[in-house]
């Protein structure tokens, strides 16, 4: 059987060139190199003087990160690729290239994004040590998500000191920063947690776990359908795509952590010196900003990056006069999306985008995907500026106001005409739905009797499970970590307490 040091020596006997990496990778049956074998690799590349101990090893290659493995001067390697193109000239078709300028403009201009990895990098970086509860700091992922926050926005800020940002001393000080803010951190997790299907028959009522698989079953035939799209989509442009893959990328961003500050968008604008620069420096340094997460839907969180790019954009260029009506215009567009946007306004001010709320965002990427189109389709960098500069409307390119609202007032007049007393109130009732929350009937069934004995949140599951908590994890805290839990939720119970007291 094949051993990790036969593959090390093959790869340095070959000349650690592609076929190198190929023969080694094979003599094993792997696809990348991970585990003993990267460690191994690493090793002898530092003993022949290839890499420092500060350096990172290339998971795909084999090579330190950023060192290109073919070299591109060799002439027998320009004749092999010349003849390559003359065998597939479909490689530099301008539709080609132009869609792929489409797809990284759609995706923003956030590396920290683009590179992946470093959540898993912040978990194997704190390995060991304990969170305010005393488990693993690893597997809290409210912890987890808000060091991941304060390494990205440090990263965008400083793009070559990745191997120091990430040391465990690093990801422990940002530790200590997030905890004023976990309790806000703990209330997005249980969100996401609710569509996810995790730990679903332990949280609320037979009544609300019916509502929630309803919900969740929604959100997951609509992913298929985006899922559908996305193969579509990209199969025209790269026929060795499959589902598969794009199943496995997009069904674990049905609901993301999204920050309704973008980071890259902010960080950009606040090294520009851009109208209102401190407000982005503030959203991108300090904690209590970076804590700040909304559970979104994942193609809208996406789609809409690069619109924040576009207005802070606008907003820095003298010869695009931003006007307050344009801005609001947007404001429309990320409202009926159900989702919000945190930037400096183009005066220099504060300003929030749209307004949050994820029925919304259901139902915007229903309408999309109903059209055959991806969500916020349409708006290319030219076009966000022309609504900006308010030479054009969204209704221009396909927006209108959801519902029965969008056929106007004087049409919706003269149907009240027509309509009996019962069908009026209906139709009223069904418009209101749409743009408050609190109308929906999920909502009323939460509100209804939530300071009732044995109630249970559906959002805010406590970590302390009452008459059950000598069989919980709360049984083997150490006294320190019980008295960390009572302060973090020493307000939250007070409250409860006085409202019962009130008869409430």
């Amino acid at each position: 059987m094949p051993t990790i040091a036969a593959a090390v020596n093959l790869f340095f006997k070959l000349g650690r060139t592609t076929a190198a990496k190929n023969a080694a990778l094979k003599l094993l049956n792997r696809k990348r190199f991970t585990g003993e074998l990267a460690r191994k690799i690493k090793a002898r590349s530092i003993k022949k003087g290839f890499m420092k101990e500060s350096d990172e090893l290339s998971k795909k290659t084999g090579l330190k990160v950023g060192e290109r493995q073919r070299d591109y001067s060799d002439p027998d390697f320009i004749a092999k690729q010349k003849a390559g193109r003359l065998v597939k000239p479909s490689v530099n078709l301008t539709e080609y290239n132009l869609a792929r300028q489409k797809a990284a403009r759609t995706y923003g201009r956030d590396p920290t994004v683009w590179r992946g990895g470093h959540e898993g990098r912040i978990r194997a970086g704190v390995a060991g040590k304990k969170s305010s509860l005393g488990t693993a700091l690893s597997s809290d992922v409210a912890s987890v998500k808000g060091i991941l926050s304060m390494l990205r926005a440090a990263l965008l800020y400083n793009p070559g000191q990745e191997a120091k940002l990430l040391k465990s001393a690093n990801l422990m000080k940002y530790n200590r920063q997030i905890q004023p803010y976990l309790k806000e951190l703990d209330d997005v997790e249980r969100q996401i947690r609710y569509w996810r299907r995790v730990g679903e028959r332990s949280e609320g009522t037979p009544a609300f776990y019916r509502s929630r698989e309803r919900d969740v079953q929604r959100l997951d035939e609509l992913m298929e359908k985006y899922i559908g799209l996305q193969y579509k989509l990209k199969k025209a442009i790269d026929p060795s795509a499959t589902l598969k893959s794009i199943q496995e990328t997009w069904m674990p961003k049905k609901v993301t952590w999204s920050h309704p500050a973008a980071l890259g968008a902010n960080v950009e604008h606040a090294l520009a010196k851009g109208p209102g620069y401190k407000f982005s420096e503030y959203l991108t340094k300090d904690p209590k900003a970076l804590t700040r997460y909304d559970p979104d839907l994942g193609p809208l969180n996406i789609g809409r990056d690069y619109i924040d790019y576009g207005i802070l954009e606008a907003s820095r260029n003298p010869n695009i006069p931003v006007t307050r009506a344009g801005v609001e215009e947007i404001s429309k567009l990320y409202k009926q999306a159900g989702m919000r946007s945190i930037m400096p306004s183009p005066s220099g001010g504060k300003m929030t985008l749209g307004e949050y709320d994820i029925g919304r965002q259901i139902d915007f990427l229903t309408k999309s995907l109903g059209q055959g189109k991806m969500p916020f389709h349409g708006l290319d960098t030219e076009k966000i500026i022309e609504i900006l500069m308010r030479k054009s409307k969204l209704s221009k390119f396909g927006y209108q106001a959801g519902g029965l609202v969008g056929i106007g007032s004087k049409i919706l007049a003269k149907l009240a005409k027509k309509l009996s007393e019962k069908e009026l109130k209906m139709l009223m009732g069904s418009l209101w739905k749409g743009v408050d929350p609190k109308q929906a009937p999920h909502y009323k069934a939460w509100a209804k009797n939530r300071w009732g004995p044995g109630y249970k949140w559906p959002y805010k599951k406590s970590r302390i499970r009452g008459p059950e908590m000598k069989k919980s994890h709360y049984a083997s805290l150490s006294d320190q970590a019980k008295e960390d839990l009572r302060k973090r939720y020493a307000k939250r119970l007070a409250e409860y307490i006085a409202k019962k007291k009130r008869g409430g």
